[in-house]
Formats: structure tokens, C-alpha cells, sequence
């Protein structure tokens, strides 16, 4: 079962500074803001809360439901910041070719301004004249 199975079957929620939030609603989140809910900051908070659970029992093979709980969200928190990070770095590359397309393109304007500029009067005047 994947993990976001998981989550929407045992309807998991996610603690912040604004209340409880759905998985749905961590997409919408930014990976990092420094007064707003992140993601980080969730993930940090989950992490936390992780470490703090500890083991009741080396002896005893008891599953923790808390732990288990904070495991998954740790999990889900790390697919989606993998997942938006991806995105980011994807869409920062795609401003750079179409920065660097826009360049071409008025580089390309400026050659051909300089070659019409280059012509004569009379070759201006017949090509005019041809269209």
C-alpha cells in the first residue's frame, strides 16, 4: 500500500503553527518561508516528535502507533519536498532556455538589421519593390 494510501485511509493530519493539515493540503505549501508554515518546518517538527517518542521495550516487540504515525508522516513529508524540489529545479531550467532563446532570437534581429543596413540604396529599394 502506498504511503498516500495510507494517509488518506487512516485520514492523517499534519500539525502547524495553523492547525491541522490534510496531505492534500501540504502540496500547497512552500518547501521553506521563515514566518510561514513550510514544509520544512513540518518535516523538522515531525522529526522531532520522532526522536522524542523513544522505545518502550527492547524486549517486547510492541508496534508504537505514534511512531508508526510520525513514520509515515516523515515519509509523506519527504516524498513531497522531493517531489516540489524536482519541480523547481525543472521550471528554474526552463526560465534559463527561454532566457537564453530570448537572446538568441534578438541576437538573430540584430544580424539581420545589420545585413539590411548593409545593403545599398538601390538593392533596399528592389527588395521593397519585390514584395
Amino acid at each position: 500500500m502506498s504511503i498516500f494510501e495510507q494517509a488518506t485511509r487512516k485520514q492523517l493530519r499534519f500539525p502547524s503553527t495553523v492547525g491541522e493539515l490534510s496531505t492534500e493540503q501540504l502540496w500547497e505549501l512552500p518547501l521553506t518561508h521563515k514566518t510561514k508554515v513550510s514544509l520544512d518546518g513540518i518535516a523538522i517538527a515531525v522529526a522531532k516528535g520522532l526522536r522524542d517518542v523513544g522505545e518502550f521495550s527492547f524486549v517486547e516487540a510492541k508496534p508504537d502507533p505514534l511512531k508508526e504515525t510520525l513514520t509515515l508522516q516523515l515519509e509523506i513529508l519527504k516524498r513531497i519536498i522531493e517531489v516540489k524540489k524536482a519541480e523547481a529545479e525543472a521550471k528554474l531550467l526552463a526560465d534559463k532556455k527561454a532566457e537564453r532563446k530570448q537572446k538568441i532570437l534578438e541576437a538573430l534581429e540584430k544580424v539581420e538589421g545589420s545585413e539590411l543596413a548593409a545593403k545599398s540604396k538601390e538593392e533596399l529599394l528592389a527588395e521593397l519593390n519585390s514584395l
